[in-house]
């Protein structure tokens, strides 16, 4: 499974972002500086989201861009969104093969970034190995919690089963708390994280910090 870390997203996470304002956004998607040789924030192309004036009775809408691997280039599909506020965009990798990357997007009137997650943003993350993680953010916030990560047991049946692995878990985040700070799910479930307000944070597993790095206070 990839590891918990919301700053290099890979093809288990999705990442989101819930467009509130009329205007244009451009974003790119930047890879991990690996020496793979494929394109970077500052080279990559540029695909837009239009966030059209809000027609009165519309509803909120859910919007997918699917970023998948086109030579030594990451491309989003479709390259360009029209949306309407309150609108949310999710990203997906096509699969295995496509290398971790970013979403950094530019506005009149916003600006976001899956390495620092604030307002609007979601994330989520689904938990393969049963233990115990304790995540923080490496921007140095002091937000963090622990996720428990259970085995099924032996003899559950496969309705239950299914039904089980299909039910996620939410933790919402203001400011730099996270509720609930501590859950407990089974192994193949989803964490969905939900930022209502946050000063610019990740979602990383504190193993792969620095010792003293990050880590949450109290």
């Amino acid at each position: 499974m990839t590891a918990l870390d919301s700053r290099f997203l890979q093809y288990t996470n999705c990442f989101g972002h819930r467009f509130v304002s009329p205007g244009l956004v451009r974003y790119r998607l930047s890879t991990l500086p690996t020496g793979t040789g494929l394109a970077h924030a500052a080279d990559a192309d540029v695909f837009t989201i239009e966030v059209a004036a809000e027609p009165a009775g519309q509803a909120a809408k859910q919007h997918g861009v699917t970023v998948r691997l086109e030579g030594r280039r990451l491309v989003a599909d479709p390259p360009k969104l029209r949306i309407h506020p309150h609108d949310v965009v999710i990203w997906t990798a096509e699969g295995a093969g496509t290398p971790p990357y970013s979403v950094l997007g530019q506005g009149e009137r916003l600006a976001f970034d899956s390495r620092a997650l604030t307002a609007g943003c979601l994330f989520s993350h689904p938990f393969g190995l049963p233990g115990a993680v304790r995540w923080t953010d490496a921007n140095g916030s002091g937000l963090g919690g622990e996720i428990v990560v259970a085995s099924h047991e032996p003899n559950v049946d496969a309705d239950h089963l299914q039904e089980r692995l299909s039910s996620g878990t939410l933790v919402t985040v203001r400011g730099t708390e996270a509720q609930p700070g501590r859950i407990e799910i089974f192994v193949g479930q989803t964490v969905l994280w939900l930022f209502e307000d946050a000063p610019g944070v990740t979602v990383t597993d504190s193993r792969l910090l620095p010792a003293g790095s990050g880590a949450p206070s109290g």
